[in-house]
């Protein structure tokens, strides 16, 4: 392997936390969803924490308003601003964060069911609902749902789903969904369009006929329905979008696709 292609260093990266998932999913020790769960995310946050920028912080608990009490429901995964905020609270595993510090939630679930969606969108909602002060001077908490596989074979159905459980989250709906089984990400095209944009300008793309009856979302497939791809579209995604929050000027993408790794990679854009 090549230790100066980015593309080659992060393949490696991606099939070893593909590995972890998979050993994590099938062993028959662990046997309660629940706990499957949260090995999945201890997984999927040792990773974020090792290709993410390091003022982005990664950890785990519940996130706090400043004129409100009551704070977010237990988070599985947050990515905060770990350069310009202190966290309230830091014992062990569980933090407590300051809402302004928050950049993005997300929900880890082994296998996406009825059950699972609805639990993800309400704790979704219930970070995303929090105000950040001064007012207009940060930016929206992005919401993700992660799953390794889903219950239904097809994104149309997982969106159907989601179009249903988001009718009471008052606008605080997820903005990604990543699956690995069946490989595919749902993407919001606000505020994600901007990413979606460059990932389809950079990988050569095929555009279709609008497969969902809505113009809000965009789903991402790869023509090689892989998990391994899917994992670095969804890296992708993330990282252009965490970057502009932040103003990071370094295109990950771009340094990507010069790979070999990645350098036939082709994807499909399908606006929803």
């Amino acid at each position: 392997m090549d230790m100066s292609d980015l593309g080659q260093l992060m393949q490696a990266r991606f099939r070893r936390l593909l590995l972890d998932f998979e050993m994590t999913y099938s062993a028959e020790q662990v046997s309660h969803p629940g706990e499957r769960g949260r090995l999945l995310e201890e997984t999927l946050k040792t990773f974020l924490s090792a290709v993410l920028p390091n003022r982005i912080g990664v950890g785990s608990g519940q996130i706090v308003e400043a004129l409100k009490q009551e704070p977010s429901k237990q988070v599985d995964v947050v990515l905060y601003d770990a350069l310009n905020y202190p966290l309230l609270l830091n014992e062990g595993s569980f933090q407590l964060f300051p809402n302004e510090a928050v950049l993005a939630v997300i929900e880890v679930k082994s296998t996406l069911n009825r059950q699972h969606l609805k639990q993800g969108v309400e704790n979704i909602a219930s970070s995303k609902s929090l105000r950040k002060f001064p007012l207009d001077t940060h930016p929206d908490t992005l919401g993700v749902l992660f799953c390794y596989k889903t219950s239904w074979k097809r994104p149309r159905t997982v969106f159907r789903n989601l179009s249903e459980r988001v009718k009471d989250s008052q606008g605080h709906a997820p903005d990604l969904i990543c699956s690995l089984e069946p490989a595919f990400l749902l993407v919001a095209t606000n505020p994600l369009g901007e990413s979606v944009a460059r990932l389809n300008t950079l990988f050569a793309g095929s555009e279709k006929e609008s497969e969902f009856p809505s113009d809000q979302f965009v789903l991402i497939r790869p023509l090689e329905f892989s998990k391994e791809r899917i994992l670095l579209l969804f890296y992708l995604v993330l990282i252009d979008y965490l970057n502009r929050t932040l103003n990071i000027g370094v295109n990950m993408a771009q340094h990507v696709k010069s790979s070999t790794a990645w350098r036939t990679d082709v994807i499909n854009l399908e606006n929803s």
